[in-house]
């Protein structure tokens, strides 16, 4: 096995499905970074999908929708249901206000995330509900183009959150653009480039937390010296190069289990952290703290084996039933 494809597509989505989780059990701010990174591997894997197959379905939209809503609520449904029962049983209080996020839109708005994750999956179902849109817009215009509407448009975003509390697809518009844009002009970039663009992202980190002042942006308890959500895009776009070439790395079986796997892992990681923690008595230590990592593998393996996989199965049933309606 090469080190590409031990380090394929699948297990660099488990990979930051970890930092997500590392995030919720230390004083890092890692996990809103990795989430930046998904968006821009959706802006490509998805765009990809669409076109390659849903594009040429007599009812290209429907099906669409069908096959994304199929992916990610009914694991999503059942990690939140389960999630609000656990917690009434070990707290004795069961928050049922929270199913108000069971629909999925909103919830980066509203904020009643059972999961303490939702909002970016609400993000994420925004963006595929406008992608076959602006899909047209993105084969035609020049990158330059759809870069800078990108920004334009995550200043919109921003300014509807920060004044109306609405929290759209738009504040993050450049990281799924990014994506967008690898897929549709199938952009490459050398060998060499993607090493020394990966190696100079490792130093700007390495600055950051090297400088006092700098390195509190990556430590959630010290007040960040900038906009948290502009920088993160813009250090994470400097991994855009590695990403055109991780995507393009083989995946074997393995590596399709551990992408599918980073779903389940980034569903369940924060309540299985915070009911473990509630019931080692709270405020562990370093060490105990080393017993949640497991606990999250554990619960996620069993919980893709049992709900994810048979959901992912009856799926990908209904749209080979889709398919096999279309004359050939």
């Amino acid at each position: 096995m090469t080190l590409a494809n031990a380090f394929g597509p699948g297990f660099f989505r488990l990979v930051l499905a970890g930092f997500v989780m590392l995030s919720h059990i230390s004083a890092l701010n890692v996990g809103e970074p990795a989430v930046f990174v998904f968006f821009m591997l959706s802006g490509y894997w998805v765009s990809l999908m669409y076109l390659n197959k849903y594009a040429h379905h007599p009812q290209p939209l429907r099906v669409f929708y069908l096959s994304r809503f199929l992916r990610v609520w009914p694991s999503y449904a059942a990690a939140v249901v389960l999630s609000i029962l656990a917690t009434g049983l070990v707290t004795g209080n069961t928050p049922y206000q929270l199913l108000a996020g069971l629909p999925l839109f909103g919830v980066a708005s509203h904020g009643l995330d059972a999961l303490n994750v939702s909002w970016a999956l609400d993000i994420e179902l925004q963006f595929y509900l406008f992608l076959p849109f602006t899909l047209v817009a993105v084969r035609v215009w020049s990158p330059w183009v759809v870069i800078t509407l990108s920004m334009l448009g995550a200043v919109v975003g921003w300014w509807l959150y920060l004044t109306i509390g609405l929290k759209t697809v738009l504040c993050y518009l450049p990281m799924f653009a990014a994506g967008m844009l690898l897929a549709i002009r199938d952009t490459t970039f050398s060998k060499r480039f993607v090493t020394l663009s990966t190696l100079v992202f490792i130093i700007v980190i390495a600055v950051f937390f090297a400088n006092d002042t700098l390195r509190a942006f990556f430590i959630k308890t010290r007040p960040s010296p900038f906009n948290e959500e502009w920088m993160t895009m813009a250090l994470m776009l400097l991994l855009l190069p590695f990403v055109a070439w991780n995507v393009r790395q083989k995946s074997g079986w393995l590596d399709a289990h551990f992408g599918n796997l980073s779903y389940t892992v980034y569903l369940l990681h924060f309540p299985v952290i915070a009911l473990v923690t509630k019931l080692m008595g709270g405020g562990l230590t370093p060490t105990e703290k080393l017993i949640l990592p497991l606990a999250v593998a554990v619960v996620s393996v069993f919980f893709y084996s049992i709900v994810d996989r048979p959901s992912e199965a009856f799926r990908r049933r209904v749209m080979k039933k889709q398919f096999g309606k279309v004359p050939a």
